[in-house]
């Protein structure tokens, strides 16, 4: 069971802590690399401001515009993403308009189109990452993105040429999310357009990585994390781990002053968590939540980070790239053997 081990600890570490930092300084990252000169070339379309400017008096003619401009996304944002049914229909240009003209749409599309007037700094920030993509992968194509105003259920979907941004998701404090039932505190604290590079980026990683999961265990799931994580570390080297991880100063503070106790619960024989093969048990430390709602795992007013073993495993993966100079990213997203990164990163918390 993990429990407050770390302050009766601190005293005993701390002198062993200062005498490897004054004989090994402070370890470069090397992902933190000059990408300047790098060539990406991405494209953006502002679909929410060509939904929002057509003409509802002339659906048909507005309707077939979307249709010749958007050809891949418009289709699916009006089946799944905002849910009116066939496309194909012959009534689909008039349940647009029906659902542009519901009042609660207006209003929700009025927010959107106040908090982003312009999406420049977006556009920026995910080039800059883009760039850090086409050095680590430079034979890759770059998805193009589309900015998409939904019905607060999508912040992002890799359609595999394109990235759909859902704004609705990303207004912060300026829309009230508390009034959406479907919507929990801990995921609303992260509807914020600092998280938007950031949900670029990890769908993509899923998108292009996903496949490369094989095993059916816990080390193998949390390997794999680990990876995603890592990989955005490598397009993102300067953005705060609040936002690559999705996790609050409080979470990751947490994780840090209980990686031990993390580590002695997961190989624990009684637990049974490290080479688990339930998905039952493995879901619970990955899903989101305000705490790890797991067996072991305190769940009251100490209560846990969520989703710590992807903290755990990007620290894992961190070693094993530290202890591995010679492995290229690519090398690392394609590695299908857990037991061989986990080894290769010598881990002890």
């Amino acid at each position: 069971m993990i429990t407050n081990f770390c302050k009766k600890r601190l005293f005993s570490i701390t002198s062993v802590i200062i005498l490897l930092f004054g004989a090994t300084g402070c370890k470069e990252n090397r992902l933190k690399i000059d990408v300047s000169e790098v060539k990406a070339e991405v494209t953006f379309k502002r679909f929410d401001k060509d939904l929002f400017d057509i003409d509802t008096n002339a659906m048909q003619a507005a309707f077939a515009n979307l249709s010749k401009k958007y050809p891949d996304f418009f289709p699916s944002y009006y089946s799944e993403i905002i849910s009116l049914g066939n496309f194909d229909d012959s009534t689909a240009p008039d349940k647009l308009k029906q659902f542009i003209n519901y009042q609660p749409t207006q209003q929700l599309f009025s927010v959107i189109e106040k908090k982003f007037v312009s999406v420049d700094e977006y556009n920026t920030q995910i080039t800059e990452a883009f760039k850090h993509v086409k050095h680590y992968f430079p034979d890759d194509t770059l998805p193009e993105i589309i900015y998409f105003p939904g019905r607060l259920n999508n912040g992002c979907i890799y359609y595999g040429k394109q990235i759909a941004v859902g704004l609705d998701m990303y207004l912060g404090k300026d829309y009230p999310y508390e009034k959406m039932p479907h919507l929990t505190n801990y995921l609303m604290v992260k509807m914020r357009p600092e998280y938007l590079t950031r949900n670029v980026i990890n769908a993509l990683g899923y998108y292009r990585y996903e496949r490369f999961l094989k095993g059916k265990r816990f080390i193998d799931q949390m390997i794999h994390e680990g990876k995603l994580a890592y990989y955005i570390d490598a397009m993102m080297p300067e953005t705060p781990d609040s936002i690559k991880l999705a996790l609050s100063g409080e979470n990751l503070k947490w994780c840090k002053d209980n990686e031990w106790q993390i580590w002695a619960h997961f190989v624990d024989p009684k637990l049974n968590v490290l080479y688990n093969n339930n998905p039952e048990v493995i879901i619970r430390y990955f899903e989101e939540g305000p705490f790890t709602n797991a067996d072991g795992v305190p769940n009251d007013e100490t209560r846990s980070s969520p989703r710590f073993a992807v903290w755990v495993g990007r620290e894992i993966v961190r070693r094993y790239m530290d202890n591995n100079p010679k492995i290229t990213l690519a090398e690392l997203m394609r590695e299908t053997d857990s037991d061989k990164i986990l080894k290769g990163s010598k881990y002890r918390p």
